[in-house]
């Protein structure tokens, strides 16, 4: 793990509160090395990490993570000194990092922390095109990067069948005798409970149950999936002492740990199809903005000239919303509430009903 990572002032950083130019200078020519290597890993199929100098140990993901957190200050750094194209430049290879994370075929873990920076990247992305000093190719540039997306549903399906081929791993292991519970929860430990009273065979069904829902709702937009799959709707009317007093309460005390949550892995590929349609509608109203110079009356104005046809919301498969009253670009959001763009009551946060600005 980078040694320079702490998460509150990283964060606090990236939304450029408590900003300190110096310490944000020294940290950057620190890291320099570590930079240096991610511009080099880009031009290869796969990251090849490796110790770049002494006391910086390399954890897979979080190298991954502190790389594209490393990537969005010096892009936040050159956007604040207005280096406009230093900062994209910056902020692409952010977005490309995430972007391998999200369909690297890794877990769960994998899919969503990926997704959680690409979020991030795009949200810095639309901050650039509302800044007054961004020229039509910087536009253009954001604009082929945004175009150029990845397959969110594929990725989620192959996170969710390396999901069920950790949980088959980990069933046989202990069926066999060779592995402990726990290794269904990462080593995490589990309560005497879950280990006496554990069929593992059954609970082996209701895990894999579950993800070829899942894998069959992958596809869909938030409104038409089953938000409670599998099992997870009956056990979780369930008191605790029902709970325990049932067959294979070990194994659904696991089940429940694991996929009490299991709808929010669609819901994340919901938010970055949303969040890539936004950025990629934002930066054509600003081009419309600056061949007429003013805001379209309605995103079908937009077509075809800066759009090929309106953006879906991925939450419920409608147009993306508009209001050049308040001037927004939004979506419904995982509520499936059109608020009319009013964001007076600060419900913007998150995918409760994601929002860009347009700022200008």
């Amino acid at each position: 793990m980078l040694d320079f990572y702490d998460a509150g002032r990283t964060q606090s950083w990236l939304q450029e509160q408590n900003w300190n130019q110096a310490e944000i200078d020294a940290l950057l020519t620190q890291y320099q090395p570590v930079l240096d290597m991610l511009d080099r890993s880009l031009a290869k199929p796969r990251f090849q990490w490796k110790k770049v100098t002494s006391g910086i140990d390399y954890n897979p993901i979080w190298s991954l993570l502190h790389g594209v957190e490393l990537k969005e200050l010096s892009a936040l750094n050159h956007r604040r000194k207005n280096q406009i194209t230093t900062a994209i430049d910056e902020d692409i290879q952010a977005l490309e990092i995430a972007r391998r994370l999200e369909t690297s075929g890794g877990v769960q873990t994998h899919f969503e922390l990926g997704i959680f920076k690409e979020v991030q990247v795009l949200d810095e992305f639309c901050r650039i095109v509302g800044n007054r000093a961004v020229q039509r190719q910087d536009l253009e540039r954001m604009r082929e990067q945004v175009d150029h997306d990845v397959d969110h549903t594929g990725a989620l399906c192959d996170s969710l069948r390396s999901q069920m081929d950790f949980y088959n791993h980990g069933f046989a292991g202990v069926v066999s005798g060779k592995n402990d519970v726990s290794v269904l929860q990462g080593g995490m430990p589990v309560s005497g409970i879950t280990r006496v009273l554990f069929q593992p065979n059954n609970t082996r069904a209701m895990f894999a149950d579950t993800i070829r829902q899942l894998l069959r709702d992958a596809p869909l937009t938030y409104d038409k999936i089953d938000k409670e799959p599998g099992p997870l709707k009956s056990l979780k009317r369930l008191s605790m002492n029902e709970l325990l007093l049932s067959p294979n309460a070990g194994g659904r005390q696991l089940y429940l740990r694991d996929f009490s949550w299991a709808s929010s892995w669609i819901r994340e590929k919901c938010r970055i199809m949303t969040t890539v349609a936004m950025t990629r509608t934002l930066i054509a109203v600003r081009l419309y903005w600056l061949d007429n110079g003013k805001l379209p009356a309605t995103l079908d104005e937009l077509v075809p000239a800066y759009l090929k046809s309106v953006p879906v919301d991925a939450y419920d498969g409608k147009p993306l919303r508009y209001s050049p009253t308040h001037k927004v670009i939004y979506s419904v959001g995982k509520e499936l509430t059109d608020r009319g763009g009013d964001m007076s009551d600060g419900n913007k946060d998150g995918d409760k009903q994601p929002t860009v600005k347009i700022a200008w």
